[in-house]
């Protein structure tokens, strides 16, 4: 009777544990193909919003495509952004509307490279200015704007659907930050 009992729950605790990992395989199943919508949401509504931007000029432009933002352009935009992001009245916003750290265009996810971030965060023109800031300055500055933890306050600004996708490229800009902490030497 004892043994009986004993298999049992057993039995119970297998199949209780099979169910768990399941349900896990399933939200991850489910996560993953969020994900992907969201990032395919993304990239239409990049190329309307760059076929909105984009003057009669510049699509009949014979010199070739227009001229890509400069440097200034892209450091601008990041303030920008980030003035955007933290008003209190901020809402709606999107992937796309992030003060992502690149000097590239920004279209998903894989732009998030330390090939990408690094040389936003080390380039010369951020260093300039009020107290003329040193490359260590500026990286524990922008530890403190994309921490996860603190980035998360801003999470009722940010429409949901994109939220999974903006928390993904805020814990990629983190790491890329840290690791740049790290090694300062290379940046000299």
């Amino acid at each position: 009777m004892k043994e009986e009992a004993r298999r049992i729950k057993e039995f119970q605790e297998r199949v209780r544990l099979q169910e768990e990992e399941e349900a896990r395989q399933e939200l991850l199943k489910r996560e993953k193909l969020e994900r992907q919508r969201l990032n395919e949401q993304y990239q239409r509504d990049m190329a309307e919003r760059r076929r909105a931007q984009a003057s009669p000029s510049n699509r009949m432009n014979v010199d070739g495509p227009p001229a890509a933002p400069s440097i200034d352009d892209r450091l601008n935009d990041y303030e920008k952004r980030w003035d955007i992001l933290t008003q209190k009245g901020a809402r709606d916003l999107r992937f796309s509307d992030m003060p992502w750290p690149v000097l590239c265009d920004m279209r998903d996810l894989s732009a998030l490279t330390p090939a990408n971030i690094e040389p936003f965060v080390a380039h010369s023109l951020r260093l300039v200015g009020p107290g003329e800031n040193t490359l260590k300055q500026l990286i524990k500055s922008d530890l403190l704007m994309w921490h996860p933890d603190r980035f998360t306050k801003y999470r009722k600004r940010i429409v949901q659907l994109h939220w999974p996708m903006v928390q993904e490229g805020v814990n990629i800009v983190t790491e890329v930050l840290i690791n740049m902490k790290k090694d300062l030497t290379r940046f000299a």
